[in-house]
């Protein structure tokens, strides 16, 4: 970890009776710092402000939060940042005292630089046996509840794959372990839809804006066996072709639209 702070103040210590240790009580997001800026700042607040939403997190500054976050890029060339925010002290009942007001914790740590060498080479994907739950009123966002993707990070560890792919509990395809999927099936592009399990990552979002040709819908496995191409994205990577899905081979030039916009708009 390069830097930390919690509400403003620079410290590496957080009270034990945060709701984020006792419940997971919280949301977070994760940048790409370029150049001493936040790539896709005002997303990456928006992002935040509508998982508060859902979990109904109150006492947020986002002036402040934001003006912070400017601030501490500043520092860095390139990094991470991480903006976690927890729905405040309170460790005795599941229900939050009325009182109860979030705290904001941000965090800078060092950039996956092996992301830039798997855009160029590609990387090899498998199917997870670890499944995703079901839950409409979470899905889509960055809670802090990631026993799932801590179970699939395991899992990963013991398979010869650079990623996984997650279903969920009724089989459908949902994402990667810390990613989402895009599927060439036949001439058009698919992307699973996140109404019921997985988080609705920033870089699907814009290319979902700007090909308005992609699908979104419900990929099978059945569909992954007969994918042309596939892609995987998040906010760091941000788009990364497979080259080889479990033992079939696929080509990475179908995903080379994709990825520089991806790239342009990072």
């Amino acid at each position: 970890m390069l830097f930390c702070s919690i509400n403003g103040q620079p410290t590496h210590q957080l009270p034990i009776s945060d709701r984020t240790i006792h419940y997971g009580d919280g949301i977070f997001t994760t940048a790409k710092i370029g150049n001493g800026q936040i790539v896709w700042l005002e997303q990456h607040l928006e992002r935040l402000k509508q998982a508060s939403k859902v979990l109904a997190i109150e006492g947020v500054d986002w002036q402040a939060l934001k003006s912070e976050m400017i601030t501490i890029a500043k520092d860095y060339s390139i990094a991470v940042l991480k903006v976690i925010i927890s729905a405040g002290h309170d460790s005795k009942a599941y229900a939050r005292a009325d009182n109860c007001r979030a705290n904001t914790i941000i965090l800078v740590n060092a950039f996956p630089m092996h992301y830039e060498k798997w855009q160029q080479r590609g990387i090899r994907l498998g199917i997870a046996e670890t499944r995703l739950g079901i839950n409409s009123t979470l899905a889509g966002i960055k809670h802090l509840n990631r026993l799932e993707q801590v179970l699939l990070k395991n899992e990963h560890q013991q398979r010869d794959f650079d990623y996984l792919i997650a279903l969920n509990e009724v089989g459908h395809v949902i994402e990667s372990t810390s990613s989402n999927l895009f599927v060439l099936i036949g001439k058009t592009w698919h992307t699973p839809k996140l109404s019921q399990s997985g988080v609705d990552g920033l870089a699907r979002q814009k290319l979902i804006s700007a090909f308005d040709k992609i699908v979104v819908g419900t990929v099978s496995v059945e569909d992954l066996h007969e994918a042309k191409a596939m892609l995987l994205t998040n906010c760091l990577m941000p788009a990364i072709p497979v080259v080889q899905f479990q033992d079939v081979l696929l080509p990475i030039e179908p995903c080379v639209p994709l990825i520089s916009y991806l790239n342009e708009a990072s």
